[in-house]
């Protein structure tokens, strides 16, 4: 489906959440995520055109929703990089400055 190309793309070309994904063959938005690429007519070596368009704020809260934060990897040139599991989503910036310093 639509859906599972664009989850693939953010995992794959590593495109935050904070961006929208869209999808464009001969001009036209991919835009029913339901529906996969040989209903839109795409085959084999068809050119796609992929755009990451900035979220506004209340669709970034429903991201937030829907992808709650579970881990996050911290790297800094004075540690040496580690994971943080089961993060609390109240978590702060400087909440993750105390945890590497």
């Amino acid at each position: 489906t639509i859906h599972a190309l664009k989850e693939l793309l953010y995992a794959r070309l590593f495109i935050s959440r904070r961006h929208k994904l869209a999808l464009h063959f001969w001009g036209k938005e991919l835009d029913d995520e339901t529906r996969t690429l040989f209903d839109y007519r795409v085959i084999t070596d068809s050119e796609l055109t992929l755009a990451a368009i900035e979220r506004s704020h209340a669709e970034l809260e429903a991201v937030r929703d829907q992808f709650p934060l579970r881990s996050l990897r911290i790297t800094s040139n004075k540690v040496v990089p580690f994971t943080i599991s089961d993060v609390d989503p109240s978590l702060t910036a400087g909440d993750l400055r105390r945890a590497v310093h």
